[in-house]
């Protein structure tokens, strides 16, 4: 009766979201009242139109982590080259930064 299914848990409460081919609906209704449950039945078009765009955010997200690593490990190495280089700036007061020879 099921040929797809995927449990979801919200606060509180567990969901499930069944693709399902039923000759009578008062089958999955009574079972699910045995167990307090409701039954709330949509369109599969409709369910698969409001995932859609959570799943093509997700692979989009999947895509820029790299680079968004990446660019927070080099944030990460020039402030803590900068705290480094004014640390050394208060050591050494007196001392100038070296110019480069030319």
């Amino acid at each position: 009766m099921l040929s797809e299914m995927s449990k979801t848990v919200e606060v509180g409460r567990s969901s499930l979201l069944a693709r399902v081919v039923e000759q009578s609906p008062e089958v999955v209704d009574s079972a699910m009242r045995r167990l307090s449950g409701t039954v709330v039945r949509r369109p599969v078009g409709d369910v698969e139109a409001e995932i859609a765009p959570a799943e093509a955010a997700q692979r989009e997200a999947k895509r820029k982590a790299p680079a968004e690593l990446r660019q927070a490990r080099h944030d990460k190495r020039r402030d803590e080259d900068h705290a480094k280089i004014e640390l050394k700036s208060k050591l050494h007061p007196d001392r100038k930064a070296a110019a480069p020879s030319a």
